[in-house]
């Protein structure tokens, strides 16, 4: 294993995904795009075939940066376990004219234990490592849940940076799109029900509550149940009685 990424293992792994974002993939270009679309395709071949159960455990793609490497993590459902997922890594580095290794972190660089990263060298360059968790079936060894962070060197941080970081802001964008539409279907939902002849309804803004009666124009006909008044009220004023 080369110097850059033995240095990369003593740091803990734990600390790589501080900060992910779930990100469009195809707005990444050079070899983070090139291994990005590779891993891709691994996944679809690896769940192949799969019944609905194993389809299901595929989650998320998150990208992130730490240490000159883009780190790109997957969940995914596997009909054979770990085997097929390293063969088609193998296969991928040999195409590239690279060698695959094995390295067992925990007892050659002293990161954190019982974790093995496999990698593919070329010209004595990391081109990237992966660690592969497998969470097997209970009676099997098909249908395995995979979790897999690929790191791939990195050399323009302040370009992949831009890209995380407007992944961010369109995720945060989305976000609040989703909640300001929910909150408007709930609201909807809410005057709905108010419109309804004989619902009880109470003002937000004061103690006074009262019957609906009717509805028109976007308001609605409230008798007050103090005075046994009739009035037009504005329903964003009011709310259904708890």
């Amino acid at each position: 294993m080369n110097k850059k990424l033995s240095n990369f293992c003593i740091l803990a792994l734990s600390s790589i995904l501080a900060s992910c974002a779930t990100v469009d993939t195809s707005k990444i270009s050079g070899p983070e795009k090139t291994l990005i679309s590779e891993t891709q395709k691994m996944i679809k071949s690896v769940s192949a075939g799969g019944d609905a159960a194993l389809r299901s455990l595929t989650g998320s793609e998150n990208l992130s940066q730490n240490q000159g490497y883009a780190i790109f993590e997957t969940k995914f459902g596997s009909q054979n376990g770990s085997s097929d997922v390293n063969d088609y890594y193998r296969k991928y580095c040999s195409s590239i004219s690279g060698e695959f290794k094995t390295h067992n972190c925990g007892l050659e660089y002293k990161c954190l234990s019982n974790i093995q990263s496999f990698e593919c060298i070329s010209n004595n360059e990391s081109e990237f490592f992966y660690t592969l968790s497998a969470y097997y079936n209970k009676y099997s060894n098909k249908n395995s849940s995979m979790e897999l962070k690929l790191f791939i060197p990195t050399t323009d941080i302040k370009a992949f940076n831009k890209i995380v970081s407007a992944a961010k802001s369109d995720i945060e964008a989305e976000e609040k799109r989703r909640y300001d539409l929910n909150e408007k279907n709930k609201r909807r939902m809410e005057v709905y029900k108010m419109s309804q002849k004989g619902t009880k309804i109470c003002s937000i803004k004061s103690n006074e509550s009262g019957w609906t009666e009717s509805s028109a124009n976007g308001k609605l006909q409230v008798r007050l149940s103090d005075s046994n008044n009739i009035i037009w009220i504005d329903p964003n004023d009011w709310k259904t009685c708890s």
